[in-house]
């Protein structure tokens, strides 16, 4: 798996042998984009105002978004960044919107959506379980933790960047950038917004309910988000994590007598 998407696009496919020829390709083992969660959004945002969900060729979509030519590779890069959010899927000759990229394009739902998108790139999703309730290690830490989890050494600068750029557009750096924490009430349905078409995450939105946790404090809100559904596994080392992190919480929002 490549850092740009899957090689059956022939988008993707360009932009693998344009690097290849200039020598600085090598791939990594887990995918993530080359560019932001801003950037993807930008492209649903342009498919949606000018085809509604049904999308267009690479041509028209390329002039949506301003370039000359579907031939750029800053075009190319910008709409494989938004299929692998999961805002958007192939099909012949062009793109269309996925049913998330829709509510990326809804300002109404923009913000649960990009809570979703976040954690549709396999490298955010691993980063976020690894450190469910602990800080995030430093850049260099980091970084190292990329590489282990299958980023090119040669990318492990961009990748970090790019994943630290994403999280705060998508709300996960609302009590600082050293920690990963959900927004509150911002998971959608996945159901058609992953990149399989499969869901991929319990629908955790409290938004819809008239009076979600009355009374409660946004930091215990979105702990409870956090917790599994009854009777799934849940493994010790992220039990401890999420009891340690609702200790945190409490200190923080509480005080003694």
């Amino acid at each position: 798996m490549t850092a740009v998407g899957d090689l059956d696009d022939p988008l993707d496919l360009e932009l693998e042998m344009d690097e290849a020829q200039e020598g600085r390709r090598i791939p990594s083992a887990i995918q993530f984009p080359y560019g932001d969660l801003n950037d993807a959004v930008e492209v649903a945002h342009a498919m949606y105002a000018n085809a509604g969900s049904s999308g267009g060729s690479w041509e028209q979509l390329a002039g949506w978004l301003g370039y000359n030519s579907a031939s750029s590779g800053a075009f190319r890069n910008k709409v494989a960044t938004a299929r692998i959010f999961g805002l958007t899927e192939t099909k012949s000759g062009g793109a269309m919107l996925t049913q998330l990229g829709q509510q990326a394009a809804d300002p109404a739902r923009e913000r649960a959506a990009r809570s979703t998108a976040f954690l549709n790139v396999p490298l955010f999703r691993a980063i976020y379980e690894n450190h469910r309730g602990i800080t995030l290690p430093p850049d260099g830490g980091l970084e190292q933790e990329m590489m282990a989890l299958g980023v090119s050494p040669r990318q492990k600068e961009r990748a970090r960047q790019i994943f630290q750029r994403s999280a705060d557009q998508a709300g996960f750096f609302a009590y600082g950038r050293n920690k990963l924490v959900m927004p509150v009430a911002e998971i959608l349905d996945s159901r058609t917004s992953g990149q399989d078409g499969a869901s991929q995450f319990p629908r955790t939105s409290v938004a819809e309910d008239p009076e979600p946790l009355p009374r409660t404090h946004p930091l215990i809100a979105g702990l409870f988000l956090e917790l599994p559904p009854p009777g799934a596994a849940w493994p010790r080392e992220k039990r401890q994590h999420w009891l340690a992190t609702a200790e945190h919480i409490l200190t923080l929002v509480y005080r003694e007598e």
